[in-house]
């Protein structure tokens, strides 16, 4: 008989962040990465409000005024079409475009490796130089004014290469960043 293992809902977001990121760094279709990035989310915010913690580091604080009906219309609704088949089964996707999924998906992310330091919970240094490539790849989103009084350290580190990267750079940064690292390598 195979032994059980007990894992906390925090450890398993971990494991799903980090398995999201493996799937963006080798351009994963943002739809199957949008679940696990969900999930992850789902979870980091659960616990949150169940413990009665306040994420610092919230979509409702950091996206700019006229960002955010954008990003909480697009943040679910791939999800919930997929989590709730039994009730449309026959009901067709329309929802953010891949490009925008993509969007998505990396600032949900963003906001769950925030999420899990704020809750306690030990990291991969994955997850740090995941949080910087968002920042520099999305520098328009940002309300940096604000960003820079909470985390001081950005005024002085981001300014060479924020917005001047595609892509494809953003993906290869990710893949020699995760090198010998895999889903259940948690271990910081």
């Amino acid at each position: 008989m195979a032994s059980e293992e007990k894992i906390g809902k925090l450890d398993i977001a971990t494991h799903h962040v980090m398995a999201a990121i493996q799937m963006i760094s080798v351009r994963c279709n943002p739809y199957a990465v949008h679940l696990v990035a969900m999930a992850a989310d789902e979870l980091v915010e659960t616990v949150a409000e169940k413990t009665g913690a306040t994420l610092s580091f919230s979509s409702s604080r950091w996206i700019k005024e006229e960002h955010r009906k954008d990003w909480f219309k697009g943040k679910r609704k791939f999800y919930n079409y997929f989590k709730h088949a039994d009730r449309d089964h026959d009901a067709e996707y329309v929802g953010p475009d891949p490009a925008t999924l993509q969007m998505v998906n990396d600032l949900l992310l963003l906001m769950a490796c925030y999420g899990l330091g704020e809750l306690g919970h030990e990291t991969p240094d994955v997850f740090n130089s995941f949080t910087v490539l968002v920042f520099g790849f999305y520098p328009h989103l940002y309300n940096w004014d604000a960003l820079i009084e909470r985390f001081p350290r950005l005024k002085d580190g981001y300014a060479d290469y924020v917005g001047k990267f595609t892509r494809r750079d953003y993906e290869s940064v990710l893949r020699i960043t995760l090198t010998g690292q895999s889903a259940l390598d948690l271990d910081v």
